[in-house]
């Protein structure tokens, strides 16, 4: 196979949890040429690669593409960054998407966000508000059920709010972050 094939891309190969870069080795200079490579095979006849596999030239595989409903598009991937404020950042970015859709009205395009972030994070920190809302309801039920004295859950009640602001200001005294 080696002295078949030269040391250029030979593009990829796609499977349901990955992408296989495929290179190739030597000076083939065409897809019929490399079809006829031998592949190392243990017993019986050689084995060539256009045995098992379609060999043929094509344009350079594309990367980034996108489709938005069936018609090209850009995507715009947006990552965390360390001490960065996602929410800020995400309604930066809205806004700087709403400033370009007339631009890309000309362009017969759309300016579509796919998963408007600010109101995903929004609606996460309205989700944590219920969670620990619910969650302070629950223990004041089971405080009750087993301490059965009102002032025991109170103090015990009023201790676990206590406890956590403490562990935020020494984590805010550190320079720590909490992430959510």
């Amino acid at each position: 196979m080696r002295s078949a094939t030269g040391v250029r891309g030979g593009g990829f190969i796609e499977t349901p949890n990955q992408r296989v870069l495929i290179e190739s080795r030597g000076q083939t200079l065409s897809a019929a040429a490399l079809g006829q490579a031998v592949i190392p095979f243990s017993s019986g006849a050689p084995l060539r690669l256009h045995d098992f596999a379609t060999v043929a030239e094509s344009a350079a595989p594309k990367f980034g593409d996108t489709l938005i409903m069936g018609k090209p598009g850009v995507l715009l991937n947006l990552s965390s960054q360390y001490g960065a404020n996602t929410l800020e950042v995400t309604r930066s970015l809205e806004a700087a998407l709403e400033e370009l859709k007339p631009a890309s009205r000309r362009a017969e395009s759309s300016c579509t966000p796919g998963a408007p972030s600010a109101t995903f994070i929004e609606n996460a920190l309205h989700g944590i508000r219920l969670d620990v809302l619910i969650g302070a309801v629950l223990i004041t039920i089971v405080l009750f059920l087993f301490l059965r004295d009102l002032r025991s859950v109170i103090v015990a009640f009023v201790s676990i709010p206590l406890a956590l602001l403490a562990a935020v200001i020494a984590v805010d005294a550190h320079g720590w972050t909490v992430n959510t």
